[in-house]
């Protein structure tokens, strides 16, 4: 071991040597300086030029060596400031703050002086911590110290260009750009909001992006006064964020591994036309597709374009379709977390939508652009306030937020939302959660009243919501009556109240039932209302209601002109399945893809969702790549000549005279196909020129 000790030398006017010796031999010397009459160390200079400045107060060291709380601290290059609290009052700092500034720069004192070679020129940044009475420890990553301001200087190290300020957790509240740096803007400020789920309070959700006027940055500072409002960020995860603009454009963004952006979708409510992109793992562009809104009846037009970078003045086009009517077709979600995806729970917990960003996001952004039913209230778990005897109060807390992450998500992604209320579980008999089972909803006349009249709030907030396709009161209801032993009757007197509900808080809203089968969907639900009646169908199914199946005249008449889908749809055979609901005349069809791993019929592959995709009833055109002209026209149904396809040569023979757009210029057909065999046995024929 080797022995350490310090001899000391007094030099006068406050000057101090200390020589370490080691087993005997002198290795270094440290010059310090000291308060004439206190003589607490003002300065201590290393051998290395490390200097260090002390404020003139004893609270560490020995009887022969004391000092105070650190002023100044110069290694290599740069060097730091504290300005403490209480020393001066006419700093301004309070007792509990200490101010601490980094300068760029070599630190030279030219007398003995505190603070004689700080250079305002040379200021960089400065930090306002609460530092909580702990003094000692100066590492800020470990001292616990909060932080309350930092300013960013310009080289002159006067001007400000940027000002942050954080609230007394340390959480970022509001930060203001003077001066353009970066990816901010000039005279732009930006502040914060966070989550308010238990738990995530220190998580920031949005940050809202505003403009201002220079003459009013005192008062934008001190929140007297507001700018404009530019853009917020809604962080989703650390992939994943969504921008809105002022004028209601959306843009979710994907994030790579250094920080970048790329578009993944965006919306603009001009023409509400969504836009996603498809990038390879390099992030190059590889296709744009573009989702028109339905029009006149029919499902709107896809377009497949093929820029090289999103900024590109013209989008080549690939592959256009052109739907003949308005068939639907999409998925069930159907949750992200069954019973608590809508509010907290009675109990103070919260699982829902809001909570669950980065997986509702997940799961959506693989049905962008399609129809999406999805579960609300389910079996009442979390959602709503009951009272000891089982009456429904009023909703729990988070509703309205769960329920606005979900719009919101749907919008950004130009999904069609079909909301199911509630399931049959909600009076199973205790099969599914028994702690939630709720048959007096239907029984009791007054505790259905109740009910409604809570769920009236939420749906005249939300019921005409443009991302709504159609309000599904519950999932299979018969189920309650089977398992939970709910009369029928009560069932259609419950379904009654809400139809009558909504139909009068929003005129217009669409209004639709998930029936267990084909059949109890004429037993029990027709005559009350509907605009939209919904079966489901599985393969256990088919002996009983067999998928292909024409409605019949009396079937039609109860139907009274309304349209059927098969809102749940087992998750096979996909292309048969809609060409069969198609030709039978229904209006669309929901496949059911919960994730699991239940069984086939319940997950919708990769493969399944593509044949989904894929499948469409009209018109297809494609292009050529070089040339962008017309190639090919396939059709669903035969053309006034017979054929249902066409394919043309890649010559400009018809040219419809629109300057700069080759997309509607093709060239003489060399090849068409039959809808059906001709009379000389030719199903297609093909044209040499």
């Amino acid at each position: 071991m080797t022995s350490k000790m310090f001899n000391l030398r007094k030099f006068g006017l406050g000057v101090i040597m200390i020589t370490a010796i080691m087993t005997g031999v002198a290795i270094a010397e440290d010059i310090i300086i000291t308060y004439p009459v206190t003589e607490n160390w003002k300065r201590k200079t290393e051998p290395s030029g490390n200097i260090y400045e002390f404020e003139d107060e004893s609270l560490y060291g020995d009887q022969y060596n004391h000092y105070g709380r650190t002023k100044l601290a110069f290694q290599g290059t740069s060097y730091k400031t504290w300005l403490w609290g209480n020393i001066n009052p006419a700093d301004a700092v309070p007792d509990t703050q200490v101010l601490l500034t980094e300068y760029s720069g070599i630190y030279t004192p030219p007398n003995n002086n505190v603070w004689s070679d700080v250079q305002v020129s040379e200021r960089q940044v400065s930090y306002l911590f609460d530092h909580h009475g702990q003094v000692a420890n100066l590492n800020t990553v470990t001292n616990g110290w909060i932080m309350r301001e930092k300013i960013l200087y310009a080289n002159d190290g006067v001007t400000i260009n940027e000002k942050y300020f954080y609230d007394a957790t340390g959480k970022l509240q509001k930060e203001i750009h003077s001066a353009a740096g970066g990816f901010h803007a000039a005279h732009t400020y930006y502040t914060y909001d966070y989550h308010t789920s238990p738990g995530m309070e220190t998580v920031i959700h949005y940050k809202n992006v505003y403009s201002y006027d220079p003459a009013q940055e005192a008062n934008i500072l001190n929140g007297t006064a507001a700018g404009t409002f530019l853009e917020s960020y809604e962080y989703i995860s650390s992939t994943y964020m969504v921008k809105r603009d002022a004028s209601g454009k959306i843009t979710t963004l994907l994030i790579d591994s250094l920080g970048n952006s790329h578009p993944n979708t965006y919306l603009d409510p001009a023409n509400n036309i969504l836009h996603a992109y498809q990038w390879d793992a390099s992030w190059n562009l590889v296709s744009v597709t573009k989702y028109y809104p339905a029009s006149g009846g029919k499902s709107g037009a896809i377009e497949i374009c093929t820029p090289t970078s999103p900024s590109d003045p013209v989008w080549p086009l690939k592959k256009k379709i052109v739907p003949d009517d308005g068939f639907i077709k999409g998925v069930n979600l159907p949750w992200v977390n069954y019973g608590y995806d809508i509010g907290m729970t009675q109990g103070g917990d919260h699982f829902g939508f809001s909570r669950n960003l980065s997986t509702l996001y997940s799961a959506m952004e693989k049905r962008k652009g399609d129809t999406v039913r999805i579960f609300l209230f389910n079996d009442l778990r979390a959602g709503i306030n009951f009272a000891a005897d089982g009456t429904p109060l009023s909703f729990t807390d988070k509703v309205y937020e769960d329920m606005d992450a979900l719009i919101a998500c749907a919008k950004a992604l130009g999904i069609k939302l079909m909301p199911v209320l509630f399931d049959y579980t909600i009076a199973d008999g205790g099969a599914t959660a028994p702690n939630a089972d709720h048959p007096d909803l239907f029984t009791d006349p007054a505790k259905r009243t109740a009910l409604v009249n809570i769920m009236k709030i939420f749906i005249q907030k939300y019921g005409l919501d443009p991302s709504i396709y159609a309000w599904d009161i519950m999932n299979e209801p018969e189920g309650a009556h089977d398992l939970g032993g709910v009369a029928m009757t009560d069932m259609q007197a419950f379904m009654q109240a809400f139809i009558t509900m909504i139909h009068t808080e929003t005129p217009g809203a669409l209004v639709t039932v998930g029936s267990r089968n084909r059949n109890e969907m004429f037993q029990y639900w027709t005559g009350m209302g509907l605009d939209l009646y919904q079966f489901h169908y599985y393969g256990t199914m088919e002996g009983i209601t067999p998928l292909d199946h024409v409605l019949t005249a009396p079937e039609l008449a109860l139907l009274g002109g309304k349209p059927v889908i098969a809102g749940e749809m087992a998750s096979t055979d996909i292309t048969n399945k809609l060409n069969i609901l198609h030709k039978d005349g229904y209006a669309g069809s929901l496949f059911w893809d919960d994730g699991g791993t239940f069984n086939d019929e319940h997950i919708l592959s990769a493969a399944e969702y593509q044949q989904l995709q894929d499948w469409f009833f009209g018109t297809q055109y494609t292009y050529y790549t070089t040339s962008h002209r017309l190639e090919s026209k396939t059709m669903s149904t035969a053309d006034q000549y017979g054929n249902v396809y066409y394919h043309y040569t890649d010559e400009s023979y018809y040219d419809n005279g629109t300057p700069g757009d080759p997309t509607d210029d093709y060239g003489r057909v060399d090849k068409q196909v039959l809808g059906s065999v001709a009379a000389d046995g030719a199903i297609a024929y093909a044209y040499i020129y």
